[in-house]
C-alpha cells in the first residue's frame, strides 16, 4: 500500500462572510473493503475514487467578512491572505509545500478562466478578482485551484452526507440554499448535476406564481420580473419584516410565528415567505420528481421549517409526484459549502494530483 497526502483550503464565499477551512487529504492505492468506512461525518468524509481511498478531515477554520462598504476587492484579497497565513502558521505547515485551493462562489465561476464572469450580483466586486494571479501570488507552486458555484459545492457535501435518502440509482435530491438570494443543487446518489457550464439549478431566478403574490411584480437584481428570491430568500424576508419596523432577524421571525407568538405583521410576512417557498418546491417537485428536498442556509437550524414548507408544498405540486418527496433541514455545518468545495475539487482534479503527488512520492 502507498500513500501520500496534502492540504488544501476550502473557501465558501458568502454575502456577507466568507468561511475558510484547512483540510488534511489523506490517499492510499489500497482499499479493503470490510474495513472501508460505512458512514460519513459532518467534519470527515471519506472517497472511493479509482480505487483510491481518500480522507478529507478539516483541521481549522476562519471566518473573515466578505465585503466592507468602504474597501474593495483588494481588502478582501488581503483578508484572505492573512487568514491562510495565520492558519498555517498555527498549524505548523511549510508555506512552501504545496497546497491545493478550492473556491465556492456565487454566481458563474468558470473554472477554465478561474473567474466569476458574472451572476454574482450581492459582491459587485467578485468578478474582478483574478484568483489565478491571486493565489499564485500567495504560494507560486501551488497543487490546484479549482472553483465551483456555491451551492453546488454544498450539493456534494450533501450527497456525502445524506446518503440514506436515495433507496435506487434514479432517486434525485434537490437543495435549495436560503440566503441573501436562492440558489440550487441537484444530484444522485452518484453524481452532481452541474450542467454544460456547472451552473445548473439556479432556482432563485424562476418566475413564481402563488396564490398570495396577487398581481405583485418586482424587479430581480437579475434585472427579470417576480423570480424566486425576490419573495423566497431569507434577504426578502428581512426585507418585508423592516418595512414594518420589526427589526428581528428571520430566525427569530420563523420562531415566534412557530410557537403562535407572532403578532399580525410578522403571521401575514411569514405566511406570505412559506407560500412563496412553497411554490417553489412545488414547482421543482413537478419539473424534477425528486425523492428528497433539502432546505440549507442559517435559517435551516430551525428544525420545523422543512416540515413547514412540505406541509404547505402539498396545496400547488401535482399529487401523484408530491407522494413520496420527503423534505430535509440540510446537515448542520457551517462549512458545508467550503467541505464541498474541496471534494469538488479532488474529483476534478484527481489525475493532477496523482500525477504530482505519486511521481513525487517515488
Amino acid at each position: 500500500m502507498r500513500k501520500t497526502s496534502f492540504y488544501c483550503f476550502g473557501v465558501d464565499i458568502g454575502g456577507t462572510f466568507t468561511k475558510i477551512g484547512l483540510f488534511k487529504i489523506d490517499i492510499s492505492n489500497l482499499i479493503n473493503k470490510k474495513d472501508e468506512p460505512k458512514e460519513n461525518y459532518p467534519l470527515n468524509i471519506y472517497l472511493n475514487i479509482d480505487n483510491f481511498f481518500i480522507n478529507i478531515k478539516l483541521i481549522e477554520s476562519f471566518k473573515i467578512r466578505t465585503q466592507d462598504p468602504e474597501k474593495s476587492e483588494y481588502f478582501f484579497v488581503n483578508s484572505l491572505y492573512e487568514s491562510f497565513k495565520k492558519i498555517l502558521s498555527k498549524n505548523n505547515i511549510n508555506l512552501r509545500k504545496p497546497i491545493a485551493f478550492s473556491f465556492a462562489t456565487p454566481g458563474f465561476p468558470d473554472n477554465k478562466v478561474k473567474k466569476v464572469v458574472g451572476g454574482a450580483f450581492n459582491i459587485p466586486f467578485l468578478d474582478k478578482i483574478e484568483f489565478e494571479n491571486y493565489i499564485s501570488k500567495f504560494q507560486s507552486s501551488y497543487l490546484y485551484l479549482n472553483l465551483i458555484n456555491d451551492v453546488t459545492s454544498q450539493g456534494y457535501y450533501e450527497q456525502n452526507i445524506k446518503k440514506e435518502i436515495f433507496k435506487t440509482e434514479d432517486d434525485i435530491a434537490l437543495l435549495i440554499a436560503l440566503g441573501t438570494g436562492i440558489g440550487g443543487a441537484i444530484f444522485t446518489k452518484d453524481k452532481v448535476i452541474g450542467g454544460s457550464n456547472g451552473w445548473a439549478a439556479e432556482f432563485g431566478h424562476l418566475p413564481l406564481w402563488f396564490s398570495k403574490l396577487g398581481g405583485k411584480k418586482n424587479l430581480c437584481t437579475c434585472g427579470k420580473i417576480n423570480c424566486s428570491e425576490v419573495y423566497g430568500s431569507v434577504g426578502s424576508y428581512v426585507r418585508m419584516l423592516k418595512g414594518k419596523g420589526k427589526n428581528i432577524s428571520a430566525e427569530e421571525a420563523l420562531n415566534l410565528y412557530i410557537k403562535n407568538e407572532a403578532d399580525r405583521d410578522i403571521m401575514e410576512i411569514t405566511e406570505f415567505w412559506i407560500d412563496s417557498l412553497s411554490a417553489l418546491s412545488a414547482t421543482l417537485i413537478n419539473i424534477f420528481n425528486p425523492s428528497a428536498i433539502i432546505i440549507s442556509g442559517a435559517i435551516s437550524k430551525v428544525a420545523e421549517l422543512s416540515k413547514i414548507i412540505y406541509k404547505n408544498t402539498e396545496k400547488y405540486a401535482n399529487k401523484y409526484l408530491f407522494e413520496g418527496v420527503k423534505f430535509y433541514n440540510a446537515t448542520s455545518s457551517d462549512l458545508a459549502g467550503a467541505f464541498g468545495a474541496v471534494i469538488h475539487g479532488i474529483k476534478s482534479e484527481f489525475h493532477v494530483l496523482k500525477e504530482k503527488l505519486w511521481k513525487k512520492d517515488q
